[in-house]
């Protein structure tokens, strides 16, 4: 499965003095907590924090630089599924239903 190239956005990101209430899908963790900084899927609105969800982590000071123009990569890849909506039901865990951050899981070894 070879992941779509994304295109330039025309939202740059943005340091947005705002803390995002709710919490971090992996962690269960608060924004700003430890220092690390939730992003928010700007379709599904997922919360995750960067370190949790492996992505590069921003620099600023309380609540971090925002990333409007951030999807999840359930989202980024719904156009693959049947019905093209975004995956809820994770295989490497019990999750069945919802909104969750999950991963895309690769197949080294091609469709065969």
């Amino acid at each position: 499965l070879e992941l779509p190239q994304k295109q330039p956005s025309k939202v740059k990101n943005q340091k947005v003095a705002m803390i995002y209430e709710g919490k971090c899908d992996i962690c269960e963790h608060g924004d700003n907590h430890w220092g690390h900084v939730l992003q928010k899927c700007k379709e599904c609105s997922v919360l995750v924090h960067e370190a949790c969800y492996g992505l590069e982590q921003s620099k600023g000071g309380k609540g971090g630089t925002k990333r409007l123009d951030w999807v999840c990569r359930a989202c980024e890849l719904k156009h693959l599924q049947p019905d093209g909506k975004r995956a809820s039901r994770c295989v490497l865990c019990s999750v069945s239903g919802g909104v969750h951050a999950m991963h895309p899981i690769y197949d080294k070894e091609g469709p065969d």
